[in-house]
């Protein structure tokens, strides 16, 4: 293998590599956690030859090391659970800490202090684990199960709870965040790696979780995994470690449950009906009333020993049944716009959409406003055994998904399906290798089969848009993205130099089936009346293929300079060979030539090295105050999903192409000619005929891959026993971020475009980057007098060039000027300025003091519970809908601003949020130019939600316990409005239509032995 390295240091870069994959290597703090620490005596010198054992309070698992000339112990990988450590030295007395809970990929520090006395005497002590982080320079949370379990998640989906930290985004408002994507402090939504157990656990062709979301769709209750078979959660951002790579955000890592030697069962119902909830905002609206709700989520789990102190076993089992209310809301044709229409375009339309239930501003457009229903019908299986042998771990764990989701369209007789089938395997084998060396050996499975299937979408000739009002469907799409994941792991300790070492394989194979009818698009309502669409898009039906082989490498050296300073540094090389698969041009240029079949679609890019560094500082002896610096490099790699709409039948037919009126025969734009066309030409291209001119979608050969610098300065202090607090600069640049651009627009003065023998090309680039500073504040209080809550505040400042994260495709409406991508610079898609989030947990006193058993069992055991939330609004994109340039696309194009007229009405009692008057078109119609009006100018409105719970502990035994649930979401049942309709031609401009939940109640039982 020859690599092309660019810059200083090749040589030993290559040697460096080299030399990792030539040894056993590792990743060792993904599949579990580390312990470290100082042993002293009573004058607070260090003592060497201390045994120092972790006992896994679970399995009765013992790992023991011994401590170095200067005192020091490291324990390299535990499994995560409870552990309580223990120090034995010859003339001292035994030393015990309290116990306290390992989490994956922590490395908490524990410093034990001997007293003089007997072996034989054992002295427990509270040393326990800091709530502060003195190791390591990362951001992120560790999420419990007590805490994943017991807080009011609406629909108990994982996800909910990652965005319950400083600088975290769950699905923000973006085109990539709408795949599901996580957006870490700034980061592209699809930046995330997302693992369980250690292995791969995404969509597989889009770094989004295996849910429907990712497949364009939503309504996931249970995602991926049943928060019932989480232990914790454990995300890592910012300045990693270089373990950490394929992430250009974060890492979430999601550990499952493991058996112990004592039996462990639950059973649950979780139970809604609308009987109990409020009407929401816009059924009252429009005096639309309360839709049937039939909520059932339900299940168990059972764990225990298999053989004592050896083999555990743990299964989970959860399924949900829901029939719920979903609002459609969307603009129709009128009468008066359908009379003038041909027969065939009348007929589609009326076949599609249904009738207006309100007016507008425009005769010819309607609004229909109607409540509908989803379903979701889903099944999930979890299964996981552990194996202990001696200094050996084994650890096998398999789940299967089987969940169906129907969403309704605005057409009532287009609802689309969503039937999923997923699994995801580990096998994980640990060997501890003395008491300074430890090798991982990790093996990973994770396929989705998901059918994304618009009912009734093959009796409608053509899909139809104009003007906002939009009479068509996704395509439909059979996705079976499959990984398989190899990773080998070394750790070795030497002195004051905690040194790791890994790799991680991981092979992507990326399969669709898909294709759908041709779409016509007109801009007016004139447009459409005279036939005169601005493109006809077509969709070939074929089956696709891409694959590639990740590969990660790294090395990690944490050195303990002295007690109170640690320096870490890393450096990791990850390369991804070219997709392969699909048509591309073999060069930069967008116009040239395609690459051969089966022919990489890029240039290599062996040039991706990451290094990592960090600097830990605890300035006082007590180490209640921890000072962190430091910054990364991380990579991401080259995405499926971005490349599917590239020719894969012939370089001839992109898999989404589309003409215009420059580009054939005026015949070809009467609704709907497109259909037949595109079945004679998708049977055989070269029935093309030389006349017509598709689009082609291309992507730039000699691409580089994203990458992101990260950096961060935190300062955290542990201000009593239970409570830290923290506050962080956090900065983060991502560079070369894929975005698209249309090329060979049409020329206004002749009405043809440039390169006369091709149509529209649309191309890829990884071009666009993204800026993110902010300040995160952080208040963690553990249980104090019944109260534990955890804090958080981010102001933040993001910026967007050419447009990133518009889309996940080869049509991006967000950029201007294709010919000017810096005019599409401005504040992130998604990210508000200022962001809020609570949890907490009151146990409320009383009764546990009364001999009445009756009273003391109605007054104890109360706990209230909850999430609040507050962001200010988010950044909107206002366009025209026009195409002032003559170009042939009105995407993107935005007008003018008027000055001195306020753009906002913000009127909560009509929902009009924009004001129109404060725009105008006159000049760039005029004038055919594009508008003054910035890139996301304006915002939306801010957002408050509280969700809470009331539960109530029945103790019937010692080891059994049954727990009511009292759960409602919108608890205030405050109206949260959702963002406007941003586009000034249409008939709901600065019209918000849609809002957050009502308040909504759940009821659940819960028993647990």
């Amino acid at each position: 293998m020859q690599f092309a390295l660019r810059g200083r240091g090749a040589s030993a870069a290559l040697a460096l590599i080299l030399g990792l994959m030539a040894a056993s290597l590792a990743q060792a703090q993904i599949g579990g956690g580390s312990i470290i620490g100082t042993v002293r005596d009573p004058s607070a010198a260090p003592v060497p030859g201390v045994r120092v054992v972790a006992h896994n309070q679970d399995t009765n698992e013992e790992r023991s090391v011994t401590t170095n000339a200067e005192g020091y112990y490291e324990f390299p990988l535990l499994a995560a659970g409870p552990y309580r450590i223990r120090a034995e030295a010859q003339g001292f007395n035994v030393v015990q800490g309290a116990v306290f809970t390992l989490s994956t990929g922590t490395r908490p520090r524990i410093d034990l202090a001997l007293t003089v006395g007997a072996v034989s005497e054992k002295i427990d002590v509270s040393a326990t684990a800091p709530q502060i982080n003195t190791t390591t320079t990362d951001l992120g949370v560790v999420m419990t199960r007590t805490r994943a379990d017991e807080l009011p998640l609406n629909g108990r989906n994982f996800q909910e709870l990652v965005s319950l930290q400083a600088g975290v985004v769950s699905s923000p408002s973006s085109g990539a965040g709408g795949r599901g994507g996580i957006s870490f402090h700034g980061s592209t939504a699809l930046g995330t790696n997302m693992m369980l157990d250690g292995v791969d656990m995404s969509f597989g062709e889009v770094n989004g979780a295996a849910s429907f979301q990712s497949a364009g769709g939503g309504g996931t209750l249970i995602n991926t995994v049943s928060v019932e078979a989480i232990q914790e959660f454990k995300s890592t951002a910012s300045a990693s470690s270089a373990e950490y790579g394929r992430a250009g955000g974060g890492v979430l890592n999601i550990t499952t449950r493991s058996g112990s030697n004592d039996w462990h069962g639950t059973l649950f119902e979780f139970f809604r009906n609308d009987k109990l909830n409020a009407n929401d905002f816009f059924s009252n609206k429009n005096k639309l009333g309360k839709s049937p709700l039939r909520w059932n989520q339900f299940g168990g789990n059972l764990a225990g020993p298999i053989k004592r102190d050896k083999v555990f076993f743990f299964f989970n089992y959860e399924g949900a049944k829901v029939r719920r209310q979903s609002q459609v809301t969307g603009n129709v044709p009128t009468e008066a716009l359908l009379v003038q229409l041909t027969p065939e375009l009348r007929n589609t339309l009326t076949t599609i959409l249904p009738a207006p239930t309100n007016a507008t501003s425009n005769p010819l457009i309607g609004q229909h406003v109607r409540n509908d229903r989803s379903t979701n019908d889903e099944q999930t299986f979890l299964t996981r055994v552990d194996v202990l042998l001696g200094q050996q771990r084994l650890v096998v764990r398999h789940s299967y998904n089987n969940q169906d989701y129907a969403t309704p369209s605005l057409s009532p007789t287009m609802p689309t399906t969503y039937p999923m089938r997923y699994q995801n395997a580990v096998v994980e084998h640990t060997t501890n290798l003395g008491a300074t060396m430890l090798n991982e050996l990790r093996l990973g499975f994770n396929r989705v089969d998901l059918f994304r299937n618009p009912a009734n979408f093959d009796k409608i000739p053509a899909y139809i848009s104009v003007q906002g009002i939009n009479a068509s469907m996704s395509n439909f799409i059979h996705f079976l993205p499959t990984t398989y994941s190899v990773a080998d792991n070394f750790t070795i300790l030497r002195g004051r130099h905690s040194i790791k070492m890994g790799v991680d394989l991981r092979e992507v194979r990326s399969v669709r089936y898909q294709g759908g009818p041709p779409s016509y698009s007109y801009t007016t309502t004139a447009d459409i009346i005279a036939q005169r669409p601005v493109s006809v898009g077509l969709s070939f039906t074929t089956s696709k293929g891409l694959r590639t082989l990740n590969t990660g490498f790294y090395i990690q050296d944490d050195w303990r300079l002295s007690p109170k300073l640690q320096v870490n540094l890393g450096v990791r090389y990850e390369y991804s060979p070219p997709l392969r698969g699909g048509f591309n041009v073999n060069s930069s240029d967008p116009y040239g030539a395609y690459n051969a079949a089966q022919a990489p679609m890029f240039a290599s890019d062996r040039n991706d090295f990451g290094p990592r560094m960090g600097l830990v500082w605890t300035p006082d002896a007590s180490q209640r105050t921890v000072v962190r610096l430091g910054g990364a490099v991380s990579y991401i790699m080259p995405q499926a999903i971005h490349y599917y709409d590239m020719a894969f039948i012939s370089p001839k037919l992109s898999g989404v192409s589309s003409f215009a009126a420059a580009d054939v025969p005026a015949s070809y734009l009467i609704y709907p000619n497109a259909i037949a066309f595109q079945t004679l030409i998708q049977n055989n291209p070269d029935l093309l005929p030389p006349s017509m001119k598709l689009s082609r979608s291309v992507a730039d050969y000699n691409r580089r891959d994203t990458y992101v610098g990260m950096w961060n300065l935190a300062v955290q202090r542990q201000v009593s026993k239970t409570l830290a607090l923290q506050v962080a600069y956090v900065g983060q640049r991502t560079i070369k971020l894929i975005s698209v651009r249309p090329l060979n627009l049409v020329n206004p003065a002749t009405g043809a475009r440039p390169v006369t023998s091709l149509g529209q090309v649309n191309f890829e680039e990884n071009a666009a980057n993204i800026t993110y500073n902010s300040l995160e504040l952080s208040a963690n209080q553990k249980l104090w007098h019944g109260l534990n809550y955890d804090a958080y505040f981010t102001l933040a400042d993001g910026r967007g060039y050419y447009a990133p994260d518009d889309t996940i495709t080869f049509t991006g409406g967000g950029l201007q000027d294709p010919l000017n991508i810096a005019g599409s610079t401005g504040p992130l898609q998604g990210l508000s300025k200022r962001v809020f989030r609570n949890i907490f947990s009151y146990t409320i006193p009383g009764g546990t003091h009364l001999q009445n058993r009756v009273l003391r069992g109605a007054l104890s055991g109360w706990t209230l519970r909850s999430i609040i939330g507050w962001r200010s609004g988010l950044p909107l994109n206002l366009t025209s809908g026009n195409d002032f340039v003559g170009s042939g696309r009105s995407a993107g194009q935005r007008p003018d601003v008027v000055a001195g007229v306020d753009p906002y009405i913000g009127s909560h009692e009509t929902q009009v949020w924009l004001n129109a008057a404060a725009f105008s078109t006159t000049g760039p119609k005029a004038e055919k130019r594009y508008g003054n009006l910035g890139y996301y100018a304006l915002r939306g409105p801010s957002a408050f939600t509280m969700d809470s719970g009331l539960h109530k502990t029945f103790n019937l035994t010692e080891a059994q316990r049954l727990t009511v649930r009292l759960e409602s979401f919108n608890t205030l049942n405050h109206t949260t409005l959702g963002n406007p309709n941003t586009t000034l031609n249409s008939a709901t401009f600065g019209l918000i239509t849609g809002a957050g939940s009502q308040r909504l109640y759940q009821v659940a039982l819960k028993y647990v032995f």
